[in-house]
């Protein structure tokens, strides 16, 4: 299954990068997905309808973003400062 949190600390990696990394980011949100063997499309696809996925995509209090993959794993990173 996959989690935004990290099981043993309970906290979030990807907010805790965008901490160190950032500065001091007034909103931050994520968008995680599994897509084996989806292209980039297919993925952006899903996250669109998606309701929650597709507000933060379209949440113009996100100045923003980064996309990294890894294997199977896309995480979408949002900011705004």
């Amino acid at each position: 299954s996959l989690d935004h949190r990290d099981p043993g600390s309970g906290k979030n990696p990807a907010f805790e990068m965008a901490k160190s990394c950032a500065g001091k980011a007034a909103v931050a949100g994520e968008n995680l997905s599994r897509g084996m063997g989806m292209t980039s499309r297919a993925i952006h696809q899903e996250f669109m309808a998606s309701s929650t996925h597709r507000q933060n995509i379209q949440n113009r209090k996100f100045s923003k973003m980064g996309v990294g993959c890894h294997e199977t794993i896309c995480v979408e990173l949002f900011v705004g400062f």
